[in-house]
């Protein structure tokens, strides 16, 4: 794996989750938040678990540690809100990957996980 096939799987990453967002704009703020019977309890919380996702790793690549405090849910009570946030993430593994070495690209990365 090179840069290159980073950056290609940020693309697919993004356009994955433009097409969710595209889907989540058009359902009224109830369904947005509204519980039902699926991973993540809401669509929101799917967006916000993608919004967490993309955090965590970025921070672990990037500067060797998990992000502290992780968001909430309640931290996004709209669609806007999630989507605003997803947009600044996807952005910042954008300037760090067109930044990063190639060299960097091969080096392994240490974690511990969230629940330690």
């Amino acid at each position: 794996m090179d840069k290159a096939d980073l950056l290609f799987l940020l693309d697919y990453s993004r356009w994955a989750n433009q097409k969710l967002s595209e889907t989540a704009a058009l359902v009224s703020a109830e369904q947005f938040k509204a519980p039902m019977p699926a991973t993540y309890g809401s669509l929101r919380g799917i967006m916000v678990h993608i919004l967490v996702a993309h955090r965590v790793w970025l921070s672990r690549c990037r500067d060797g540690r998990m992000p502290n405090p992780l968001p909430a849910q309640a931290e996004f009570p709209d669609y806007a809100s999630v989507h605003q946030s997803l947009r600044a993430e996807e952005s910042a593994w954008h300037t760090y990957l067109t930044g990063l070495p190639e060299a960097g690209v091969q080096c392994s990365i240490s974690y511990q996980t969230s629940r330690g």
